[in-house]
């Protein structure tokens, strides 16, 4: 008796872990933080500023791989009406100054496979509204250019997501190396 009793209460801690784990809500207010870090004020300082340009674009990147790794565990963070003042604007402007911030540095990071199939899957479900994405694109697609390789890939991945490309400014592409 003692020994099911024993192994029930392993069972429960381990599927306690389990659910904790999974359902682990992000640092918001953190992660905006880091997004406003490394901003100098001071300019003459050219070296530093282009060393705290490269942290702070790090930093951007992490916290985006950190909302796609949740919302592949969860589900994308709603960002709501970004309201400065609510509850939630930490996870609003977080969420929507790291999505703004990614389509300024790195707009090629939407459009990686497994991140191309979790905000479909999260826009499909209801979880993400397509338009929340237009000003992110509207900035990568104004002074980024993309791997002529992965137009197709983009073009169709905006039309899923539905997208008016047209209102985009044109994507520019450009012939890589492989």
């Amino acid at each position: 008796m003692q020994r099911i009793i024993t192994s029930f209460g392993v069972l429960s801690f381990v599927t306690f872990l389990i659910i904790g784990c999974q359902s682990k809500e992000l640092d918001y207010c953190k992660m905006l933080e880091l997004d406003q870090s490394h901003v100098n004020m001071d300019t003459t300082d050219r070296a530093q500023i282009e060393v705290d340009r490269r942290k702070r674009k790090e930093l951007i990147k992490h916290n985006f791989k950190k909302l796609i790794e949740y919302s592949k565990h969860n589900r994308f963070p709603e960002m709501g009406k970004l309201d400065v003042t609510g509850i939630d604007s930490c996870r609003n402007w977080a969420v929507f100054i790291t999505c703004y911030h990614i389509g300024q540095i790195e707009p090629q990071l939407f459009f990686e496979h497994e991140t191309i199939e979790i905000l479909t899957k999260e826009i499909e479900n209801g979880n993400l509204e397509s338009n929340s994405l237009f000003t992110s694109f509207r900035e990568g697609f104004t002074n980024h250019e993309f791997c002529k390789s992965e137009k197709d890939l983009i073009e169709s991945t905006l039309k899923t997501w539905k997208i008016e490309i047209e209102e985009l400014p044109k994507i520019k592409y450009k012939k890589c190396l492989n």
